[in-house]
């Protein structure tokens, strides 16, 4: 029998929307999809194709060149509203042993699927300062499930990891991405005890009350 396969898999899970990207002049579908979220809105600094599943395919691909004795024991599943175009890349990456993708699930499947998960993968855009923080990440923070992010520093990533869950690769760097993932697979029994959350810092920061606190001080300041 395999070795590799014979050990428990690392699996990464992702619920949500992830668009197509391919290196290039933008296809029009990730045009058209990033005029939908910002239409008279520019922000020429923000890169909106890392919130696609290329990079983390293209790292999953160098994971597999670089450890391939590892590939039996990686399995990543995506799904949700997954454009078309991940499906396709998947395929042409040779990496269909380690990445499934799937459309929508009801909420329980869904919760289901993210409770077996090891760890929650988080594709964000990058650039100069994000804008966004996507209400994904609360979701992921209930969970208690370190959270592998392709990014770069923002609110978004500051948040994650200061709360002990996050941490974050370049999506740029294939070869980073590989080596976080073989990380991950060979400590996978040891992900809880490295991913503890910080509850104190998240009930002083996010609680509701302490929120309502912190917008009234801005009025003040305003006023």
């Amino acid at each position: 029998m395999d070795t590799a396969m014979a050990e428990p898999k690392l699996k990464v899970g992702y619920a949500g929307t992830l668009i197509s990207y391919h290196p290039g002049p933008k296809p029009n579908a990730l045009w058209r999809w990033v005029k939908d979220w910002i239409w008279t809105y520019r922000f020429p600094d923000i890169a909106f194709e890392t919130r696609s599943g290329y990079f983390l395919f293209k790292g999953i691909q160098r994971f597999k060149e670089k450890y391939p004795e590892l590939a039996g024991r990686l399995e990543v599943k995506l799904w949700g509203l997954i454009d078309p175009g991940n499906n396709a890349q998947v395929k042409s990456m040779g990496i269909s042993d380690i990445v499934s993708i799937e459309g929508f699930f009801n909420k329980p499947e869904s919760a289901a699927r993210i409770l077996a998960s090891d760890v929650l993968f988080l594709p964000l855009e990058t650039g100069e300062d994000p804008l966004f923080i996507p209400g994904k990440i609360f979701d992921y923070l209930k969970q208690g499930k370190p959270v592998f992010i392709l990014g770069n520093q923002s609110d978004c990533t500051d948040i994650l990891i200061r709360s002990g869950l996050g941490f974050m690769v370049d999506p740029y760097n294939a070869d980073s991405i590989a080596d976080a993932l073989q990380d991950l697979v060979l400590h996978r029994d040891e992900l809880p005890n490295r991913h503890k959350v910080d509850w104190a810092y998240l009930e002083e920061n996010f609680h509701f009350k302490n929120l309502a606190a912190q917008l009234g001080k801005v009025f003040e300041e305003l006023g």
